[in-house]
């Protein structure tokens, strides 16, 4: 497999903890105060300042209108972020909703986004009245019967199916990452044909054990494993490994098709946490 160094972008002292592919647009968190919007070839495109202490949690996308919603508990916050526009929007959460630990369950609609929590409770953000109401199971079904019927397949899917280890399950993606009953890693796409079975990786020199993985990319043909060491390419029966320094982990990698390459972006942070630690985004090239 090639594998090209197509560049880098080196952040110091930023304490990245996301990496967003909105198309034809890089997002990462700004430390702790924003985001900074790259272009794909990493150079920037602006800054966004939102709040001092801003810590987050969680993010929703719409990469059609490059819009997203960050969850920040800390701060008992929801953001909305229009890229395109370069606005955003803070939104309260009401005391009663706390304590709700909001899913990656969600979908966009509109002006809306309808978010699940663990136990078959919904909720909808209203970005134009910058408002959080709880929504009953009924209502949720009548509002949008896929989303519904989506959320409750994917529950019993990585919470109900006693014969696989679930070690990566995301919702927007539909992707699991698991084992079998015979130690087989598998990675599936739900209610899709496409399923890669890795074999028993735990005893294979060559690829992680299943405990390491923490994030999973599928690119059409392209399976992306992340570990904190290692990053595994899987592409037409090949496999490739990316290794990083000691002093640094892999966080994410988020990809796209342009033309006949996949470029990939991935995050890599330091362990070492200070002002003068760098965190780096690679972007690498595998042509088709």
């Amino acid at each position: 497999m090639i594998v090209s160094n197509l560049g880098k972008r080196i952040m110091r002292g930023k304490e990245v903890c996301l990496i967003e592919n909105m198309n034809d647009m890089i997002v990462v968190n700004d430390g702790h105060k924003g985001i900074t919007v790259y272009d794909e070839n990493l150079k920037t495109i602006y800054s966004m300042e939102i709040m001092h202490g801003l810590m987050i949690e969680a993010c929703y996308k719409n990469t059609d209108t490059r819009e997203f919603l960050l969850f920040c508990r800390e701060n008992n916050r929801f953001i909305y972020i229009d890229l395109l526009k370069q606005m955003h929007k803070i939104i309260k959460i009401p005391t009663v909703y706390r304590e709700v630990i909001y899913s990656m369950c969600y979908h966009w609609r509109k002006d809306k986004v309808y978010i699940g929590d663990y136990s078959e409770q919904f909720f909808c953000v209203d970005i134009s009245r910058a408002v959080i109401e709880q929504i009953s199971k009924k209502d949720m079904k009548s509002i949008d019967k896929g989303f519904y019927r989506d959320y409750l397949l994917y529950q019993k899917a990585i919470r109900y199916d006693y014969q696989k280890n679930i070690t990566y399950a995301d919702f927007s993606k539909r992707v699991l990452g698991y084992t079998d009953m015979n130690q087989n890693y598998i990675v599936e796409r739900i209610n899709s044909p496409i399923k890669y079975n890795l074999g028993r990786i735990n005893e294979t020199a060559e690829v992680p054990s299943w405990k390491q993985i923490h994030f999973i990319e599928i690119i059409r043909d392209l399976l992306i494993l992340v570990s904190e060491e290692s990053v595994y390419l899987f592409y037409k029966g090949e496999c490739g490994k990316l290794s990083i320094s000691k002093y640094m982990s892999f966080s994410y990698a988020v990809g796209t098709l342009r033309g006949d390459m996949y470029c990939l972006f991935i995050l890599a942070c330091s362990k070492r946490i200070s002002s003068n630690s760098d965190d780096i985004i690679y972007k690498l090239g595998v042509p088709i």
